[in-house]
């Protein structure tokens, strides 16, 4: 079984000036003469939320929330699955797996998993193939293939090892909310 390897999230300067430099060239449309959203984006709206992106996020600050967790990656079917892996402060601890839906990302339980790990060790993946646990020319998985490749089912019947990280190996899911809207998956499952 291959290790995790620890993660550290880091966007490059130039990325970030990129970015940045992109977001001074947008070219809005005119405002159309209707009511705000009646037409889609409110034409101020849009203009605020460039000038955040460009001007007001904090890049760094927020990198370094999320660099407070401990963070991993792990291949699993061909994708460097990104995930956090928080221990409990209380000894033999259940884990506990927290998954984001999409459009998301891990980073929406910044404020949960501290509050969490005081009694779970918390396992809160990226969604294969997208976000953090997705690079270039790296084939992306629908609904089926990230239900079986271990992110919200365990078993033998699929690749665990995102579990597998030194305290514990196995977990019970009951009432998967994916099964409900895809007909090949099970209701239930059962861990081995």
């Amino acid at each position: 079984m291959v290790a995790p390897k620890p993660f550290t999230l880091h966007i490059r300067d130039a990325e970030i000036a990129d970015l940045q430099a992109r977001l001074a060239r947008t070219r809005f449309p005119d405002e159309p003469p209707l009511a705000p959203w009646s037409t889609g984006t409110s034409l101020t709206y849009l203009k605020s939320l460039i000038d955040y992106w460009q001007t007001g996020f904090d890049w760094r600050a927020w990198e370094a929330k999320l660099n407070g967790f401990p963070q991993f990656t792990l291949p699993i079917r061909g994708i460097d699955v990104h995930f956090i892996h928080a221990p409990s402060r209380k000894a033999n601890a259940m884990p506990l797996l927290l998954s984001h839906g999409w459009p998301g990302s891990v980073f929406e339980f910044h404020k949960l998993i501290p509050l969490l790990t005081e009694r779970f060790t918390v396992v809160a993946p990226s969604l294969p193939g997208y976000t953090l646990s997705f690079r270039p020319g790296q084939k992306r998985f629908g609904i089926t293939e990230i239900v079986w490749s271990g992110i919200s089912q365990a078993g033998n019947r699929c690749e665990n090892q995102v579990f597998r990280t030194g305290q514990f190996s196995v977990y019970q899911f009951r009432d998967l909310p994916w099964s409900l809207i895809h007909d090949g998956l099970p209701r239930n499952s059962a861990t081995a």
